[in-house]
């Protein structure tokens, strides 16, 4: 088993990780990683025992955290397992940060589960999506249209361009960026 060649504060980490996710990510992204690693750090503080280093982030903590995300109330509603999962998957993104660094031998987020998260069936019947359809502008109705039956989003539609549509193939290319 290898060790751990060189180890970080978790303070000082959790604030070089947020300047680099100022620089790297967009300005959304890097909104939500603040407020999730602020709140992963009011959590680490307030437990019984100190962990100052972020070694000792372990999985189990980190699952001590998932669990308490999932008792958490908002609003006096239970968190939106949507919002759990987010905020897991950005903790997830920190720690391979930390191993890329070599501050970690392993990304002890990769042994947690997301929170499952019942999805509604939002897809209409055919006579629902004719009608809607119908009821649009002429001019809006293709681009509608496009977007319910390929699931893609308002602004893959804004950049798409012919040379990303395969008529042969019937397919289409959507960029990520």
């Amino acid at each position: 088993m290898s060790t751990v060649v060189r180890d970080a504060d978790i303070d000082i980490f959790l604030r070089d990780f947020l300047e680099f996710a100022r620089r790297e990510f967009p300005q959304p992204t890097f909104k939500r990683f603040e407020r999730a690693l602020g709140h992963f750090n009011n959590f680490l503080s307030g437990r019984p025992e100190k962990l100052e280093k972020l070694s000792q982030v372990t999985p189990s903590v980190l699952e001590e955290y998932r669990l308490m995300l999932t008792k958490a109330v908002h609003n006096s509603k239970p968190l939106n397992p949507q919002i759990i999962n987010l905020t897991l998957i950005l903790l997830r993104e920190l720690f391979e940060h930390a191993r890329k660094l070599g501050y970690l031998n392993d990304n002890p987020m990769l042994h947690i589960r997301l929170v499952s998260a019942a999805r509604a069936n939002i897809i209409p019947d055919e006579e629902t999506l004719n009608k809607f359809l119908t009821a649009l502008d002429p001019k809006d109705r293709d681009a509608v249209q496009l977007l319910l039956l390929t699931g893609c989003r308002s602004r893959e539609v804004e950049k798409l361009q012919w040379r990303h549509v395969d008529c042969v193939n019937n397919s289409i290319e959507f960029s990520r960026r």
